[in-house]
């Protein structure tokens, strides 16, 4: 157990809060590209699935658990 002052705490929970927000945003953007992609039978749909989609994802995932492993208790 540390010994910090409440606000140190707060603002620990602030950044956390933040960036979660950020990871679910882009899998949710990238989720929806991958969902528009799905429209269209084109084969540069699948190139839009992958791209954009596929890496907005892998980022949000990624800054997720980047984020919940490196708050310090």
């Amino acid at each position: 157990m540390s010994v910090a002052p409440a606000g140190a705490e707060t603002a620990a929970a602030e950044r956390l809060d933040r960036r979660i927000r950020l990871a679910a945003v882009l899998v949710v953007l990238g989720l929806m590209f991958e969902a528009l992609s799905f429209v269209s039978l084109h084969p540069v749909a699948f190139f839009a699935f992958l791209a954009p989609g596929a890496l907005l994802v892998v980022v949000g995932i990624a800054i997720y658990l980047w984020s919940i492993a490196s708050v310090r208790t």
